[in-house]
């Protein structure tokens, strides 16, 4: 479990990042780390037609956005979760209502904003 951070280790690293996001690939969303404007990862279902090529699920993918959260700590911004055209959004680790979307709601897209 190389993404663990010590306890002197302070910088985010993306290759990190990618890592962790390596199993989101692997079912299918499209990941960007990094914007040139901010710091943020972002997960599509979309293809670059515009057109949704794959259900994925709160279910299918919520380990992996809880870890990368975990990972980035004090660094996390905030999450922002597009999902059967509701908005979801967490700004606040200890009071996460991301536990407030069902495990079946599908997924559209996903942005994790976070301090470098």
């Amino acid at each position: 479990m190389k993404y663990l951070k010590s306890y002197n280790e302070s910088v985010i690293s993306e290759d990190i990042i990618s890592d962790i996001c390596l199993e989101l690939e692997d079912i299918g969303v499209n990941i960007s780390i990094n914007s040139p404007y901010n710091f943020r990862i972002e997960g599509e279902m979309w293809n670059e037609f515009g057109v949704e090529y794959k259900e994925i699920t709160w279910n299918d993918i919520k380990d992996c956005i809880l870890r990368l959260k975990d990972y980035l700590g004090n660094n996390f911004d905030y999450i922002d979760i597009q999902a059967n055209d509701q908005d979801y959004e967490d700004v606040d680790l200890n009071n996460m209502n991301l536990y407030n979307i069902k495990n079946n709601t599908i997924i559209s897209s996903f942005i994790i904003k976070y301090k470098k």
